[in-house]
């Protein structure tokens, strides 16, 4: 969606496509601050079952896991599981995650606006995910930006919240 990629404030980021193999470290030092946030405690956390799924991806995918750079600082990470719901037409995002002085500058639209465009080009009617029902501050950007609550889902440290936004056309913000 061209109108989510222009004319946004904040810093602009660049990407490059990773090995999460070869990018263990931060992949799951995102992963671990992302779970922090969401759920204020480490203790269900599992990071090498997480590296393990971003490592499917980029296997499926070899463009699926982005480090993001402000500068030559990293800002964040995004990975798409392009294999997850390409049988009902829909894109999902495993993770989605800025580092914390990042956050509310508008940064955050940048990296969703990657994973829209990813799945616009795949074909995909909408884009999926879940948040983490105590993550407020997540499922408020999520909402700013046109996703609908699905349900409730059980998840391994609480209920999550299953996302929805329709692409290409379907629904402009």
């Amino acid at each position: 969606s061209p109108e989510l990629q222009h004319g946004m404030k904040g810093p602009d980021l660049r990407h490059e496509f990773i090995d999460p193999a070869r990018e263990a470290d931060y992949y799951q030092h995102c992963y671990e601050s992302a779970w922090l946030a969401a759920h204020g405690d480490l203790s269900r956390f599992r990071a090498e079952t997480y590296l393990a799924s971003a490592m499917e991806h980029h296997a499926a995918d070899p463009q699926a896991v982005q480090r993001l750079y402000y500068e030559d600082q990293p800002a964040g990470l995004l990975d798409l599981d392009t294999q997850r719901g390409s049988h009902a037409g829909y894109g999902w995002i495993s993770l989605l995650y800025l580092e914390p002085e990042f956050r509310g500058r508008g940064c955050g639209i940048q990296l969703l606006s990657r994973a829209m465009l990813k799945y616009e080009q795949l074909g995909r009617k909408s884009l999926r995910l879940h948040v983490a029902e105590e993550n407020q501050a997540a499922m408020e950007f999520y909402r700013r930006w046109g996703f609908q609550e699905l349900s409730y889902e059980p998840g391994s440290s609480g209920r999550l919240l299953l996302m929805e936004k329709k692409l290409g056309g379907h629904e402009h913000v």
